[in-house]
């Protein structure tokens, strides 16, 4: 296997890993079960309100859509897949906690999550260099 692909199975599993983490592992299958919830029709910013307004589905897909991208970011950002893997966490726990704040006027969902992904691995790599 060459490298990407190792990185991209790992970034598969730490999506997979967090999603259960956060809703369970019945919601994942209930969700792609559903006959009235099409997760290709909803857009990530329609998502990002619903997730918003306390719905754990709507975030569980998009913790599946991004997780691997951020994972992909932070292991840029940090240089290891064991920080990478914490830092992807921690960006996903943010959103959760703070997407009710996410204004679609001000910017796009993907932007709005990639800025709180660097600001994670920024404080990562500020609080190792106290550390260190």
């Amino acid at each position: 296997m060459d490298p990407k692909t190792i990185s991209l199975h790992c970034a598969q599993r730490v999506a997979m890993r967090r999603r259960v983490a956060l809703f369970g592992a019945a919601s994942v299958e209930q969700r792609k079960a559903s006959p009235i919830f099409d997760v290709r029709a909803e857009t990530d910013d329609a998502l990002a309100l619903r997730a918003g307004a306390g719905d754990r589905a709507a975030a569980a897909i998009l913790v599946d859509r991004h997780s691997g991208h951020i994972f992909a970011l932070c292991r840029r950002m940090l240089g290891s897949d064991h920080a990478a893997e914490d830092a992807t966490q921690e960006t996903f726990l943010r959103l959760w906690r703070h997407v009710g704040r996410w204004r679609q006027r001000d910017a796009k969902f993907g932007t709005w999550l990639y800025k709180i992904a660097s600001n994670v691995c920024i404080d990562t790599l500020r609080k190792s260099k106290r550390v260190a």
